[in-house]
């Protein structure tokens, strides 16, 4: 959990590099040669309250961290929606700007054949 916003709770999926895709006008994932000069983009999902089940302030005996439990409510995801963002930071305090929606960078990314391996689910049969 990395926040809050004002329907629910934000929190960190993933970290990748991404670029401007100039010709498509949005973020994509950068390729391996195009990573230094990439902008750090965080995955963000926005979990609203309704989808929010209980939370366990005490976490169990292997993580002591609070433990979230969520319905999976939309499209077998707790995530009303995810965007790629970059952080900020302001007086001592982290804040994340969206810079693109997930499947937009998702989108350009499948356009222009890039990280295909960030899309592939473990858990999905291929296509």
């Amino acid at each position: 959990m990395i926040g809050i916003y004002h329907r629910g709770i934000e929190v960190a999926l993933n970290i990748h590099s991404i670029v401007w895709e100039e010709s498509e006008g949005c973020w994509r994932i950068a390729d391996e040669g195009e990573r230094e000069g990439a902008t750090k983009g965080w995955v963000i999902g926005y979990i609203p309250w309704e989808y929010v089940e209980y939370i366990d302030f005490h976490g169990d005996e292997y993580y002591s961290h609070p433990h979230i439990v969520c319905n999976f409510a939309h499209k077998g995801e707790p995530y009303e929606a995810k965007a790629f963002c970059e952080r900020g930071e302001l007086n001592g305090w982290d804040y994340f700007t969206e810079l693109a929606t997930y499947d937009d960078v998702k989108k350009t990314s499948e356009k222009f054949d890039t990280a295909k391996h960030v899309w592939r689910s473990p858990y999905r049969a291929e296509d």
